[in-house]
């Protein structure tokens, strides 16, 4: 994961895509927790605001769209050290 200017971005697949974007600083805090409902690790991290993020490390692709639907493309697998199911 990196961060910089108003991005966070993961790499999948030798390439870096955008997590999220419209942060106010790139100093972000992460930590890796053992979420025991849904049996992974996942990855929380802070801005320095009131506001948790959480993310899973799940991806999927977009296999259409149309104003008010998006069909997904299957579950991509993981590829991130820190999300493995135990």
């Amino acid at each position: 994961m990196k961060s910089f200017d108003d991005k966070l971005q993961f790499s999948y697949g030798g390439i870096y895509r955008t997590l999220l974007t419209g942060l106010a600083t790139p100093y972000l805090q992460f930590a890796k927790i053992w979420d025991n409902t849904e049996k992974i690790d996942v990855l929380l991290f802070v801005l320095g605001d009131t506001t948790t993020r959480r993310w899973s490390g799940g991806i999927t692709g977009v296999k259409s769209t149309t104003g008010t639907t998006l069909t997904k493309q299957g579950v991509l697998a993981p590829q991130h050290h820190w999300l493995r199911r135990r």
